[in-house]
């Protein structure tokens, strides 16, 4: 409904003025009505009304003083002039206000309606207009960003569309940050890909509320990147603290709120929007080198970015030695030649996605080489490691996954030579066969316990019992279940309890599982009461 506030000193105007149309017959409401200008501005803050319907003379406030305040409240008010004097002046005062309209008194009933109709229709006009514009301005912010990454723009037009989006970045000290979404890409998540970009972008966009002293401008890039713009006319804010600050603060709430992993790439801090490019390319760079960096989750383009950085560092060529030390089990030398290669990537860089494939590309010799590949259930370790490797931007934690499976192969080879395999798969027999009735045992307690990686276990229980740790971990517990079910009166749920299962339920249907009859049957076949 379109809300009209009319003010006007004359008691028979105002009665006149509510009683001439039907206001409601044309989708509009009288919402109040004032007899002078300070009880009319009163009721403009209270009301909120479309269009205010006011003479020009009037005690305490005239017509136009009082549109001069309501302008100020609410820009977008839309004013309706009455006077009964005939003065050009007025006109005048109106125009230079923007006035919709500048009605003489008396009025006629068509004259005013008409006016009013006009009115409205350009509210309604505009409030279409504005709300495409609305509904089109996160578009063209995502396509002005690209545009900007792509060299599109010269100073002129970054300042003509940055006025034409309404964005409010300061020309003055302006920075630049890249959010890359993780888990972009990850379908197992309720949200992903565009659904979950949006999250995150909607997470960002009310988190830079919370930002003083500057001005926070948030993008959608292509795929996973959301960009941030923080700008302030003041030089010495220290723009590069806010940035950081509201990076780490970024990364945090997302991975509560949404529980999503983000890295975010900080550019440097430039003056003039010719420069905005420039910080927003350092900080996707930055992103690429986000490994080299000491902080958790984000990097900072000068501190990980050096001059060396971009030339390709020639790991592979040390592939072959690194091989022989761990086909011949010199774990100490095979780690050394690893730590070597971790240090030239410090030293020389190299980027976060060809660290990636080199260690994958390692990882794949090394299986291949030991003759691992081929005992693989369907490559799964194999995978599981790539999985871990391209979930991790964290240096130590990449080169950790390697030197673990270094460890692990090199042990491996060590206890073939030593004829040691069958007596370490005897002992995680006996642990397993001692500590069944644990509800949490698992492989992992067992491999610490053996002092051995739970993937190594894991390949070398299979080999020689044939059998998976799972798999054999309940063939014990339902062999001791029979025991129990045949040689005491205990119930099934306190059965279950005694082998490892808490869950009654989930015990009474492996034990039928295994012995195609409930507990209750079981006992009636064997004549057990």
């Amino acid at each position: 409904m379109y809300r009209v506030l009319i003010a006007d000193d004359d008691a028979i105007i105002r009665r006149g003025l509510k009683k001439t149309i039907d206001w409601e017959s044309y989708g509009m409401e009288i919402v109040g009505v004032a007899c002078d200008g300070q009880e009319a501005l009163s009721m403009l803050k209270e009301l909120a009304p479309h269009l205010l319907l006011t003479d020009i003379k009037m005690p305490q406030m005239s017509g136009i003083e009082l549109m001069k305040e309501a302008r100020i409240l609410y820009p977008d008010i839309q004013v309706i002039l009455l006077t009964a004097y005939e003065d050009f002046e007025y006109a005048k005062e109106a125009i230079k206000h923007k006035a919709c309209d500048y009605l003489l008194k008396p009025l006629a009933r068509e004259e005013l309606l008409e006016s009013v109709l006009n009115t409205k229709k350009q509210f309604e006009s505009r409030m279409r207009d504005t709300h495409r514009k609305n509904k089109s301005i996160p578009l063209l912010s995502r396509q002005f960003i690209n545009d900007l990454m792509a060299g599109y723009y010269g100073k002129a037009r970054i300042e003509e569309a940055i006025q034409e989006l309404g964005l409010k970045i300061y020309k003055e000290n302006l920075i630049a940050l890249d959010l890359l979404i993780v888990d972009y890409y990850d379908r197992t998540r309720d949200l992903w890909g565009e659904l979950l970009k949006y999250a995150v972008y909607n997470c960002v966009q009310e988190l830079s509320q919370s930002v003083d002293g500057c001005a926070v401008e948030v993008f959608q890039g292509n795929a996973d990147h959301v960009y941030i713009i923080l700008s302030s006319q003041d030089g010495g804010c220290g723009l590069e603290e806010q940035g950081t600050g509201f990076a780490g603060k970024i990364r945090g709430t997302i991975l509560e709120v949404l529980d999503v992993e983000t890295a975010l790439g900080i550019g440097n801090r430039y003056s003039g929007l010719e420069r905005l490019e420039d910080s927003i390319q350092e900080a996707f760079t930055a992103l690429k080198y986000r490994h080299l960096s000491e902080r958790e989750g984000y990097s900072v383009f000068h501190e990980a970015v050096t001059w060396e950085s971009g030339k390709r560092a020639e790991l592979g060529e040390g592939n072959k030695l690194l091989i022989q030390k761990v086909l011949l089990g010199s774990r100490e030398q095979a780690l050394g030649l690893l730590e070597q290669c971790r240090a030239r990537v410090l030293k020389e860089g190299i980027t976060l996605g060809n660290l990636r494939m080199w260690c994958i590309g390692l990882i794949a010799h090394l299986l291949q080489e030991t003759g691992n590949w081929s005992r693989l259930e369907g490559s799964h370790d194999y995978y599981e490691y790539c999985d871990r490797i391209c979930a991790s931007s964290d240096l130590s934690r990449i080169f950790g996954i390697v030197a673990d499976l270094i460890r692990d192969i090199c042990a491996g080879v060590n206890e073939t030579q030593a004829d040691s395999k069958t007596v370490l798969a005897h002992k995680a027999e006996t642990y397993i066969r001692n500590n069944y009735p644990d509800s949490e045992l698992s492989l992992n307690d067992v491999a610490e316990e053996l002092h051995v990686s739970p993937v190594y276990l894991s390949i070398l229980f299979k080999k020689i019992k044939q059998v998976t740790f799972s798999d054999f971990l309940s063939e014990i517990r339902m062999e001791a279940a029979r025991e129990l079910v045949e040689h005491t009166s205990l119930k099934t749920y306190e059965i279950g309890e005694r082998v490892g299962y808490v869950n009654a339920n989930y015990f009474s249907c492996l034990f039928k599982r295994r012995y195609h009859v409930s507990v209750s049957e079981y006992r009636k076949q064997k004549g057990v009461i």
